[in-house]
């Protein structure tokens, strides 16, 4: 069954994390020729809308085509823009300092994935820009992320702590346990994560010119 889908909204939520149609096809795991007719067609099956909803950490509602609503008044429709341009005014100061107040780091990401039972491989590089001293996890497949916390040492160098998590799926349960480590970003990270005969996992983060 064939659902409507906002495929304006999956093309921007692919181009704010930098993504190309063949990097969503990867995390998604569904081919790159569904990833192009999802975003042409604007319809999709709900297998399709759950792994792609999946890669961006929404639920499958978020991405479904937006619903009609009655047509309103042009008074009404004066009323709801005065209401919005004078929200945004009074948000501006506020957004503008705390983007200027907030320190970040651009993340060049590259990762192979062999999943030796399925002797499926994939493999791409993200482009990701984070905050210091806070916790992300950015997704790297359906099933496996990595979890990075960029920090600021007392000599002003950026060092990145790195783990990779991930379960829940036949290809590696249980999930990985593998403890954080720190590196300097400026000579570059590298993370592996190996099980015998299941599957192989090599990450990369160098610094991305922001």
């Amino acid at each position: 069954m064939e659902m409507k889908v906002n495929s304006q909204l999956i093309i921007r939520e692919r181009s704010d994390r930098a993504w190309s149609q063949q990097q969503l096809a990867n995390i998604a795991s569904v081919s790159l020729r569904t990833i192009q007719r999802v975003e042409k067609s604007g319809t999709a099956s709900m297998e399709t809308l759950q792994a792609i909803s999946s890669a961006f950490d929404k639920i499958p509602s978020d991405l479904t085509a937006e619903p009609k609503f009655e047509r309103k008044s042009r008074n009404s429709l004066f009323k709801t823009a005065a209401a919005l341009i004078a929200l945004i005014s009074s948000s501006l100061f506020v957004f503008s300092y705390t983007t200027a107040s907030t320190e970040t780091v651009g993340l060049s990401i590259g990762y192979e994935i062999s999943r030796i039972s399925t002797q499926d491989e994939s493999s791409g590089s993200l482009t990701y820009i984070v905050s210091l001293d806070e916790v992300h996890t950015i997704k790297i497949a359906t099933d496996i992320s990595l979890v990075v916390s960029p920090i600021q040492n007392q000599n002003g160098d950026v060092e990145v702590g790195l783990k990779l998590t991930g379960g829940h799926t036949q290809a590696i349960e249980p999930e990985i346990e593998a403890p954080m480590s720190f590196h300097h970003l400026d000579d570059g990270a590298r993370v592996t994560y190996t099980r015998e005969d299941e599957i192989d996992i090599e990450i990369t983060v160098n610094r991305s010119e922001t």
